[in-house]
């Protein structure tokens, strides 16, 4: 998630598919030097997201279904939440996959593994 708290968000109007593109090229340029480049995510069940329960959660909305034309509202209070974070994860690598991201990452030459829940 360091990555995402990275993202500028100047405009009240970026999408998650803005998050997606925006996260691809850095992801990029960080593995600028290497051939193979890991995204890994934190498991829900995770040490730092159990502290950060028992510590009490800002509430927040969860947002179960992400869709790329959606809007990102209140980014701050959207990443406290782990549920958020799973599905931010998720519809990246969905997104990730398709074949304008695939060709993304081949111009490149690079291997890109991503981690999302329990699969690499």
């Amino acid at each position: 998630m360091a990555l995402v708290q990275k993202v500028s968000f100047e405009s009240t109007q970026i999408t998650f598919g803005n998050l997606a593109s925006s996260l691809m090229g850095m992801v990029l340029l960080e593995g600028l030097d290497s051939s193979r480049i890991n995204f890994v995510s934190k498991k829900e069940n995770s040490i730092t997201n159990t502290e950060r329960s028992m510590r009490g959660e800002v509430p927040g909305v969860e947002v179960v279904n992400i869709t790329l034309p959606q809007l990102i509202k209140q980014r701050k209070k959207f990443l406290s939440q782990v549920k958020n974070k799973t599905s931010l994860i998720r519809s990246l690598v969905e997104e990730w996959q398709t074949e304008q991201y695939v060709q993304r990452i081949q111009l490149n030459r690079k291997e890109l593994y991503v981690t999302c829940e329990e699969k690499c």
